[in-house]
C-alpha cells in the first residue's frame, strides 16, 4: 500500500514539473512575463542588484557558505572515519607502513589556498593547529588507536586578532607552531593598519603551554607594510599574500629564526632596509633581530641541524624551481643571498616581468648561493626534517623533504616524501628517493617515543610514516 502510494506522488510530481517547464517555455521564455517582472521591480533595486559590492558580497558569502560546509564534512568524516593503514615501497625499493587518520580541519582548496595547519610536540602530546586557528591535542601513546581522538584546547584568539578572515576562508592564517620548552609559538600573518591603510605582514605569537587554554600574546611583529602599493612599476596581477613565509624554529637556546616573503612585491627580498623575502635571527628577551639571509620568494620549509649546525629552508620558486638551500653558518655576518628575484630555476608564468625579476639561471654568476637541489617542474615542497639514525639504521646525512604538488594533479616529485642523502661537507646530493603518501604533505616531525614521524595532510588527515 505505501509502496503504490509513493508511485502516485511520485507520478503526480513528475506531472506538475512538465506543467511548469510548458508554461515557462510558452510564455517566460517568450519574454512577456519577464519583462512584466523587469517593470515590477524597482530602479534602485535593479542598481543595487548590478554594483559590483552587491556582487562582491553575493561572493564572499557564497564562499563563506561553501567553506562552511567543507568544514562541516572534515568535522563527519573525522567523527565517523576510519583509519587506514597501508605499506608503501620507496622509489628506491624501501619499506615503510603508513596509518592515516581523518582529522576535523577544513581541506585546502575549500579555503582559497590556507594552509590546512601545522603540528609539533609538547611533552607526551602531538599538538595540532589549523589554518584558522583552531588548537587541538592527542595523547602521542594514542596515535595509532583505532580511532584518533583529538581534544580541542581553548584559546584567547579572537581577543588578539581582529580580522575575521583568519579564523575563515581569507588568506590570514596561522603559518606554523613551534614549541620550545614551555612557551609555544605561532608564526602567521598579521593584519594591521597603518596610515588609513590595511596592511599584512609576518609575526609571532607566543603562550605559556597549557593544553587546557593557550593565551596568547604578541611576541615579535614589525610595521612594515604589505598590501596592493608596490615599490615596484611591475607587479603580480595579485596581491600574494600566500608569499609570506611564517615558519618558525630554534637558532639557538636563545634566537628564533622566522621566515618571511616578499608578498609579490619582489624587489623587497633584494633590499636590505625592508624585513620581507628574509630569514630573521629574533632574541627571545630582547627581541632584537637580525638578518640571516635574504632573497627568498615564498620559504615553505625551515629546520636548523643543531649537531650539524646547518640550517636548512626550502621555498617555492615560480613556475618551476622549488629549492632546498643550505645556510652552512647562520651565525655569520654579513647575511646570504638565496637570489630572488634576480635568479631562480624557474619561468613567470605569464612571461611578463623579467625586467624587475630577470630569473637568470645561474646563482653563483651573480654572487647568490645555488641551491643544494631544484625541482623544474615544481613539486610544492614544504617542510624538510632530518631523518633519524634510530628510525632508518642507513641514515647518515639524510634528510625528508615533504611536497605538496597541485591538488588535481599527480606529477613527478608530486605528493611525495623525498629522501635526499648529502655528502660529507654538504655540497652534494648522492642519493634521492621517494615516497609516495598520494596526499599533499603540509609538515612533518620526528616523534622519538615511537620511533615514527608524523605527516599533516592536506586531505586533512594525520599520517604516521614507519620504517619496516
Amino acid at each position: 500500500m505505501i509502496m503504490a502510494n509513493l508511485k502516485k506522488i511520485s507520478f503526480l510530481t513528475i506531472i506538475f514539473i512538465l506543467i511548469i517547464f510548458v508554461f515557462y517555455t510558452l510564455t517566460f521564455k517568450s519574454g512577456s512575463i519577464k519583462s512584466s517582472l523587469k517593470n515590477f521591480i524597482p530602479e534602485k533595486v535593479k542598481v543595487l542588484l548590478k554594483s559590483p559590492q552587491y556582487i562582491e558580497d553575493q561572493e564572499k558569502r557564497l564562499r563563506k557558505l561553501k567553506a562552511d560546509i567543507v568544514l562541516l564534512n572534515a568535522k563527519y568524516d573525522y567523527i565517523n572515519g576510519n583509519k587506514i593503514e597501508k605499506k608503501i615501497t620507496s622509489k628506491l625499493g624501501e619499506n615503510y607502513k603508513i596509518i592515516i587518520q581523518p582529522i576535523p580541519f577544513p581541506e585546502y582548496n575549500a579555503f582559497e589556498g590556507k594552509p590546512v595547519g601545522y603540528i609539533d610536540i609538547i611533552n607526551d602530546n602531538l599538538i595540532l593547529a589549523s589554518g584558522t586557528g583552531e588548537f587541538y591535542f592527542s595523547k602521542i601513546s594514542e596515535l595509532n588507536s583505532e580511532k584518533l581522538y583529538l581534544t580541542k584546547i581553548e584559546t584567547n584568539l579572537k581577543k588578539v586578532i581582529k580580522d575575521p578572515q583568519f579564523f575563515h576562508y581569507g588568506k590570514p592564517s596561522v603559518r606554523d607552531i613551534f614549541v620550545d620548552n614551555n612557551k609555544l609559538y605561532v608564526g602567521h600573518i598579521r593584519t594591521f593598519n597603518l596610515e588609513n591603510e590595511t596592511c599584512y605582514n609576518t609575526a609571532i605569537l607566543e603562550a605559556e603551554i597549557m593544553l587546557s587554554n593557550l593565551q596568547f600574546k604578541e611576541f615579535f611583529t614589525f610595521d612594515e607594510c604589505g598590501n596592493q602599493k608596490r615599490t615596484s612599476k611591475i607587479y603580480d596581477q595579485r596581491f600574494r599574500l600566500d608569499l609570506v613565509g611564517g615558519r618558525v624554529t630554534n637558532l639557538d637556546n636563545d634566537h628564533l629564526l622566522l621566515t618571511t616573503g616578499p608578498l609579490g612585491d619582489r624587489p623587497k627580498a633584494q633590499d636590505k632596509d625592508s624585513l620581507f623575502g628574509k630569514i630573521l635571527s629574533i632574541n627571545k628577551k630582547t627581541k632584537e633581530y637580525r638578518m640571516v639571509s635574504m632573497g627568498h620568494r615564498n620559504p615553505q620549509g625551515l629546520y636548523f641541524d643543531n649537531e650539524k649546525k646547518i640550517l636548512f629552508s626550502t621555498e617555492h620558486g615560480p613556475k618551476g624551481g622549488d629549492e632546498v638551500n643550505l645556510n652552512l653558518d647562520p651565525f655569520k655576518n654579513p647575511v646570504e643571498n638565496f637570489g630572488w628575484p634576480i635568479s631562480s630555476y624557474g619561468v613567470h608564468y605569464n612571461g611578463k616581468f623579467y625586467e624587475e625579476a630577470p630569473l637568470n639561471k645561474s646563482h653563483s654568476d651573480f654572487g647568490f648561493v645555488e641551491p643544494i637541489k631544484y625541482f623544474t617542474p615544481s613539486v610544492g615542497i614544504s617542510q624538510i626534517y632530518r631523518v633519524e639514525e634510530s628510525f632508518d639504521s642507513s641514515a647518515t646525512n639524510d634528510y625528508f623533504v615533504a611536497a605538496l604538488g597541485y591538488p588535481d594533479q599527480l606529477e613527478e616529485g608530486d605528493r611525495h616524501l623525498h629522501k635526499f642523502k648529502w655528502s660529507d661537507d654538504y655540497k652534494s646530493i648522492r642519493e634521492h628517493d621517494q615516497i609516495l603518501i598520494g596526499e599533499r604533505i603540509r609538515d612533518l616531525i620526528y616523534i622519538p617515543t615511537i620511533n615514527a614521524y608524523a605527516l599533516l595532510l592536506d586531505k586533512p588527515a594525520l599520517a604516521i610514516l614507519y620504517k619496516n
